[in-house]
């Protein structure tokens, strides 16, 4: 089962994970904060305050808003792609 294990906060809505697994990198969250639990977290300031539930083995913020580890996963090796293909595109 997939858990994160650290997390720390990089700048806007970018948070560096890391995974049981031994995956690591940076999740940027912008497009995921929408909705009743998320919407508060486009405010900076709270979105900065989050934790790494002993619990739930995941992020979770002060209003109970949480992402799970799976979907956090997913979204970090997809935007590392994508970084790497705009690296090797633009570096020809």
């Amino acid at each position: 089962m997939l858990e994160v294990t650290a997390a720390q906060y990089v700048d806007q809505f970018r948070i560096r994970i890391r995974f049981n697994n031994g995956d690591e990198g940076v999740v940027d969250l912008a497009d995921a904060l929408w909705g009743p639990m998320f919407e508060p977290l486009k405010d900076p300031a709270r979105f900065r305050r989050f934790e790494v539930s002993d619990v739930l083995h995941t992020v979770r913020w002060e209003n109970d808003a949480d992402l799970a580890p799976e979907y956090l996963h997913q979204k970090m090796v997809e935007q590392s792609d994508a970084r790497e293909r705009e690296n090797v595109l633009r570096d020809g």
